[in-house]
């Protein structure tokens, strides 16, 4: 075999390769000499004896999740048998019959609160309430006066994110308060908040 007829063979094998890009791990390229009716098979390593692809099943996160509830206040609350219901915010709520037919719901939050070594709860109850517009004057002044005078706790106002203005008598305590001294905090919340309804009418 002459120079001219090496370098006619080399050029045929050149041009029966294939160039495959983009693959993630090297491909290996399987051909046969001369003319063929079908493409180059190709293998990619590590994947000759694998079958099938099965795709794993999605995990859903829940978009919401509840938040945790405060253990010493669920026992708190048992040991009094106060019969409570808990929030998606992990909040206590307890609906007390007030008489004259009716009824206050205080809050106990499971989040808790520290200033240095002390950790405070807050036990609050909703008094009043408007949409869309804040309280006037007249009413912001009623519920300072009426702060005043409580030996302890006070009125708050919040705006809700959708426009809901509510004013809420607030009281923060040791929060592994519990027992008499737990029920005595909660039944002055809810006194505080009846006694300012009935100013208003409510």
């Amino acid at each position: 075999m002459n120079r001219k007829t090496l370098s006619l063979t080399f050029a045929l094998v050149l041009s029966s390769a294939v160039v495959l890009t983009g693959c993630p791990q090297k491909p290996v390229i399987i051909y046969r000499s001369g003319p063929t009716t079908k493409p180059p098979r190709i293998e990619v390593p590590g994947t000759e004896t694998r079958g099938p692809s099965v795709t794993p099943p999605v995990r859903r996160t829940p978009t919401r999740t509840r938040a945790r509830v405060d253990q010493r206040l669920r026992r708190a609350l048992d040991a009094l048998r106060i019969k409570y219901s808990v929030t998606r915010t992990g909040t206590l709520k307890a609906v007390y019959n007030m008489g004259s037919n009716r009824s206050e719901t205080v809050y106990l939050m499971s989040k808790t609160q520290r200033y240095g070594s002390v950790e405070v709860r807050e036990i609050y109850a909703i008094g009043l309430q408007s949409r869309g517009r804040p309280f006037n004057q007249r009413v912001m002044g009623m519920l300072l006066m009426d702060t005043e005078k409580n030996k302890l706790g006070g009125w708050q106002v919040g705006r809700s994110s959708s426009g809901l203005y509510s004013a809420y008598f607030s009281v923060r305590v040791n929060a592994n308060l519990y027992g008499t001294q737990l029920r005595s905090v909660i039944l002055m919340v809810l006194r505080a908040t009846q006694s300012m309804k009935k100013k208003f009418g409510i």
